[in-house]
Order: C-alpha cells, then sequence, then structure tokens
C-alpha cells in the first residue's frame, strides 16, 4: 500500500501538473523527510545533489518539462539574466493555461509548466526572475524554467511567498513557518518564533545586506543576530495594520504595504512611510518595481499608480485603459505600466501611448491572469488579432431536477455587492435563462474565464470563483456542467 505522502504527491501531480509524474518511492526514506515544528536542516527533494552521472530527485514541476538541477561536479551555472534597460521578456501566469512568455512579438505558452496554483513571480536579488508553483520555485529563461527546489510539506510547508538573495539563497513563508533552501538543503522555523499569536504570514523580503523580514497579518518582524524581533509599527497607521504583501526592489530595499500606505523596512528595525503623494481612500495592492526601480500598485479597484520620482495615476473609470477588476499590476524599464484584469490587458506608456489585447484577443493569455513580471525594458508589443469567441453551455439542478425559467448572467467578474444585479456593471456581459430542463447556452463569448449568476426566488446567486470557461475554444461549445441550486 502507498504511504500517504505518496498518495499525495501522486494527487498533487495530477491534479496540478500537464502531464503525468515520476515514481518517487526512492525519495521516501524517513531520513529524507522535512523536520517537524521544532525546525532544523532537511534534505531537499529538489535541489540535493545527485550522484556524479545521475539526474537529481525532483519534483513535479520537473517531471513536467523544468530542467533539474545540475548533478553533483557539474553544475552549468544559469544563463545571465536581461541587465536594466535591455529588451527583455515578459511573463503571465494565466489560471488554468500556465505560464506564457511575450518575446519577439509572440506569446508562447511554456512547455508543460504548471497550470494550476500558480502564485507568484519575483525578482531575486541575483537579477533572475522566478515563479512559485505550488510548492514548486522555478527559475525562468527565455522561453524556458529549471525547477530549482520543491519545499517539504513537513516544516516547510507549501510556500505562500518567497525571495531569493543575491546568491540565489531562496526564502518562504507559509502557513506553518518560514523556510530557508541554500541551494542543497531546506531548513525551517515554524511560525510561533515570531510569536505565539502569529497566525499568518503575509510576505517575506531580503534586503542587499542580508537582513531578513516577514510580514504577519498585523505585524513586521526582521531577523537580527539571529534572533526574530518584532518591530514597531506605530508610525504607519492610528489603527491596526493589516499587512498584505512584501517586496524586495532591484537595489535590495524592503517595502511592505497595507490597504492603505507602503512602507520601507530598515535599515536596523526602522519602518518609515514612503510618500508616494497618494490621496484619499485608498485599495493598495500588487506593489511591483520594474529593473531600473519604478514602482507600480494599483489603487482602486481600476485604478493604478506608477512611482518613479513622481506619481502618475491611470484610471479605467477615466478611460486612461479599459478594466474590470484588477488582478495584477507592474512596470518595464521603459516606464511601460502592464495591467491584468478580468477584461484583458492593458500596456500605457509614458507618452500616452496604449496596447490593449481585450480577452479573446490573444487565446494564450485569455482567461484570469493572476500576475505580470517584465526584463528590462520589456518586449515589443503586437497587436492583438481579432476577438475570438466560443459557446458556453451548462445545466441548473436542484435536488436533481432542472430548473426552468431561471435568469442567467455571465461576466468576467460578477460583483458580490450590487444596486441592480451582479455582472450589471460589467464591460461584459451575457445574459441567458434556463430552458425546461435546467440546460442554457450562450453564445458568441469571448474566450476567458467568467463568473455565473442566477436569480432564484427573486435574489441573485453568485457562483464561487470566476473561472468558468476558460478552456474554452474558438468556435466550440464549452460544458460547464451542473451548477446545484440546491
Amino acid at each position: 500500500m502507498s504511504s500517504p505522502g505518496r498518495i499525495l504527491a501522486t494527487l498533487s501531480c495530477a491534479l496540478f501538473f500537464s502531464s503525468g509524474c515520476e515514481d518517487k518511492s526512492a525519495s521516501e526514506d524517513p531520513s529524507n523527510a522535512a523536520t517537524g515544528p521544532s525546525g532544523g536542516a532537511v534534505e531537499a527533494a529538489s535541489g540535493a545533489e545527485a550522484a556524479s552521472g545521475a539526474e537529481a530527485a525532483t519534483g513535479p514541476g520537473a517531471a513536467t518539462g523544468a530542467k533539474a538541477p545540475a548533478a553533483s561536479g557539474a553544475e552549468t551555472p544559469p544563463p545571465v539574466p536581461t541587465a536594466a534597460g535591455e529588451a527583455g521578456p515578459a511573463y503571465f501566469m494565466v489560471a488554468n493555461k500556465g505560464l506564457v512568455v511575450l518575446d519577439g512579438d509572440e506569446f508562447t505558452p511554456m512547455a508543460e509548466s504548471p497550470k494550476m496554483l500558480l502564485k507568484h513571480f519575483t525578482r531575486g536579488l541575483d537579477g533572475h526572475i522566478y515563479a512559485l508553483a505550488y510548492m514548486d520555485i522555478l527559475r525562468l529563461e527565455g522561453s524556458e524554467f529549471t525547477l530549482v527546489a520543491t519545499a517539504p510539506r513537513e516544516g516547510v510547508g507549501a510556500p505562500d511567498d518567497f525571495a531569493v538573495d543575491k546568491d540565489g539563497k531562496v526564502y518562504t513563508v507559509s502557513y506553518e513557518g518560514i523556510g530557508t533552501f541554500d541551494g542543497k538543503t531546506w531548513s525551517s522555523e515554524p511560525k510561533k518564533v515570531l510569536g505565539e499569536d502569529i497566525a499568518l504570514l503575509e510576505g517575506i523580503g531580503i534586503g542587499s545586506e542580508g537582513q531578513l523580514w516577514v510580514a504577519s497579518a498585523n505585524a513586521l518582524h526582521t531577523k537580527v543576530d539571529g534572533a526574530w524581533k518584532t518591530v514597531d509599527v506605530s508610525s504607519l497607521s492610528k489603527r491596526k495594520p493589516f499587512f498584505e504583501g512584501v517586496e524586495v526592489s532591484p537595489d535590495g530595499k524592503v517595502y511592505a504595504w497595507t490597504g492603505e500606505t507602503v512602507a520601507q523596512l530598515g535599515p536596523g528595525e526602522a519602518v518609515s512611510k514612503t510618500d508616494l503623494g497618494l490621496k484619499g481612500f485608498l485599495q493598495l495592492a500588487y506593489l511591483s518595481f520594474s529593473q531600473s526601480g519604478a514602482m507600480a500598485f494599483r489603487t482602486g479597484l481600476d485604478e493604478v499608480g506608477k512611482f518613479d520620482g513622481g506619481l502618475k495615476t491611470f484610471s479605467g473609470k477615466n478611460k486612461d485603459f479599459s478594466a474590470d477588476n484588477i488582478s495584477a499590476v507592474t512596470v518595464d524599464d521603459q516606464g511601460r505600466v502592464w495591467i491584468a484584469s478580468a477584461i484583458g490587458i492593458s500596456v500605457l506608456g509614458s507618452e500616452g501611448e496604449k496596447t490593449e489585447w481585450p480577452s479573446g484577443a490573444v487565446p494564450e493569455i485569455s482567461g484570469k491572469v493572476e500576475n505580470i513580471i517584465v526584463a528590462g525594458k520589456g518586449p515589443s508589443l503586437p497587436r492583438g488579432g481579432p476577438i475570438k469567441k466560443g459557446n458556453l453551455k451548462g445545466k441548473l439542478l436542484r435536488s436533481g431536477k432542472g430548473q426552468a425559467g431561471v435568469a442567467i448572467e455571465l461576466c468576467p467578474s460578477p460583483d458580490m455587492m450590487f444596486s441592480k444585479s451582479p455582472c450589471a456593471d460589467s464591460p461584459v456581459k451575457f445574459e441567458a435563462s434556463s430552458g425546461e430542463d435546467g440546460s442554457f447556452e450562450i453564445a458568441d463569448v469571448p474566450l476567458g474565464a467568467y463568473g455565473i449568476a442566477f436569480k432564484v426566488e427573486g435574489k441573485w446567486r453568485v457562483t464561487m470563483g470566476s473561472d468558468l470557461g476558460s478552456q474554452m475554444k474558438e468556435g466550440e461549445t464549452f460544458d460547464i456542467g451542473a451548477l446545484q441550486l440546491d
């Protein structure tokens, strides 16, 4: 009988990656297992030195196309990363589709990349671009990726955020605690080292001088002389802050943000507000940096800002760009701001130029784009083609029986709070009604990801998630299956 760990590993491969998994029974030796809550060192399942001439043991990401770490004695240094100010590729995380690269006027899905639980891009202080996909840390190299490490389930846990220092050392935070991978070995610290009442860890960053910072839900912590300290954040807000993330600039400065403010962390235990010139009600999110140091961020649901010595803002409401529920923001070394939302991607130039790819115009990135990162000055921007469309069908059931005459709305991001209906304010929306057997079909829907709302007994209900139909193909009908009204 397979061990529980073996079963979980097999399930994770089947669910999260596009092709099958290797037999990992040889790596189940308990002596190689991650340590428990007490922390300590653990031999890495991936990234560990392999015997000379043998392949390194790798996690599920490498089993589906990632290049494995080199064998001991035969290490090949990674390609030199794109330098600041040079042209480079742009990378996209697309839910249910995987990693996509734009380079040379062409969007290309990265071969056999993970397709689900894509979490985060980061630019390491070593200059390379990395991606976090479930348990795997991937280094992106042109149109390929290399598996750097797979986090052990025990002790380290599934990372929620990560950082990479100038030597390529990886630091992670998860619900379990703080993990460190030095290229050969994982070590871990339980989150209680930050405080007995710490529940959620929101972000991690390491500065150019090697000082490590962690943001928990309501506090900031830094490691000084080998010991964790909780620093004073009272200068940031009169209220208890809720930290949403940590980001590191290319010159090694560490920043944390709440929905209202951005703070620079360090030197030492110092925490200071960053004056971005923002005013009014803010909903800060998706803080990011270009390779040359410009900062970009979301300021509201359909508003973004760029700070590069001065503030410049863009608004979807003012028709600066098309958006509905922004999901990612970044900036390149040309000062172009890249924005992903439920209805497509916009790239805004410094002199008012605008390139937009509405959902359906580029099939490779049609769907929920969860993150974007750009190397150097970025690529040239191709024009999108005509909007490609498909059909969606499904069925509404209650207690196993079809429900007729139910009003249905389809849009990329149905609102949970509304005055008229969940899709009333969406720039892309469709309406339908269920037939006698509860079935419905909506034709000519631009390729993309959608949510559905339906009106039952006079009240609107919204499906959880907005990724229905993300596997649609042009000219075909995609069946989203049965939706239960119970």
